[in-house]
C-alpha cells in the first residue's frame, strides 16, 4: 500500500516537472513586452515592460511612474519575456499529493498501536487517503494561484568575422562574450 502511494506521488510529481521543464527559445522581445532581467549592474533581477531597444540597450520601464531604465546588453546575463500565465494546477496536486501522503503515512504508523491493522498496512491505507485528500487541496490551490510563464532568450554573445588583409592572407576573427 505504501509502494502504492509513494509511486502516485512519483508520478505526480513527474508530470508537474515536465509541465514546469517545457520551454521555449525565441529571439523576439518586442517594444511593450513584460521582461525579466538578470545584469551584472544591477543587484537583482529587474521586471518591467520593454520601452526601448536599439544595438547596444535595452530599455525598461519597471513601474508606470517610474522612468525607464537603460541596461547595456553586454552587462545582461539572462533575459526572458513573458507569454502569458499559466496555471500551478498539476504543481499543486502532486505537491499536495506528496505531502498529504507522507502525512497519512505517518499519522498510520503513529497510530498503529491499537489498530487491528498491522503498522505498514496502516501507513499505507491512511499514506493513500492522505494522497487523496492533499492531491484534491493542493489541485485547488494551484488553480487559483497562477503566475507568468517565462520564457528565455538565448542571448548570442559569439561573433566571427572573416576579411582578407592587404598581403593576401585571410584572418578568422572569432569573439565570445560572458
Amino acid at each position: 500500500m505504501i509502494r502504492n502511494a509513494l509511486s502516485l506521488a512519483l508520478i505526480l510529481m513527474a508530470i508537474a516537472g515536465s509541465a514546469h521543464a517545457q520551454t521555449e527559445d525565441t529571439q523576439n522581445v518586442s517594444v511593450g513586452d513584460k521582461v525579466r532581467v538578470r545584469a551584472r549592474t544591477l543587484y537583482s533581477p529587474v521586471v518591467g515592460a520593454v520601452t526601448g531597444l536599439n544595438t547596444d540597450t535595452l530599455h525598461i520601464r519597471i513601474r508606470r511612474e517610474a522612468a525607464a531604465l537603460a541596461i547595456p546588453l553586454a552587462e545582461i546575463t539572462r533575459i526572458e519575456v513573458s507569454r502569458g500565465r499559466r496555471s500551478n494546477f498539476l504543481r499543486g496536486i502532486a505537491l499536495g499529493g506528496l505531502v498529504g501522503a507522507f502525512a497519512g503515512a505517518s499519522i498510520g504508523l503513529a497510530t498503529s498501536q491499537n489498530s487491528i491493522l498491522s503498522p505498514t498496512e496502516q501507513a499505507g491505507a491512511l499514506g493513500a487517503i492522505g494522497a487523496g485528500a492533499g492531491a484534491l487541496i493542493g489541485g485547488i490551490i494551484g488553480a487559483a494561484s497562477s503566475g507568468d510563464r517565462w520564457v528565455v532568450v538565448q542571448l548570442d554573445r559569439a561573433e566571427m568575422d572573416v576579411s582578407s588583409r592587404y598581403d593576401g592572407r585571410v584572418t578568422l576573427s572569432l569573439t565570445y562574450g560572458f
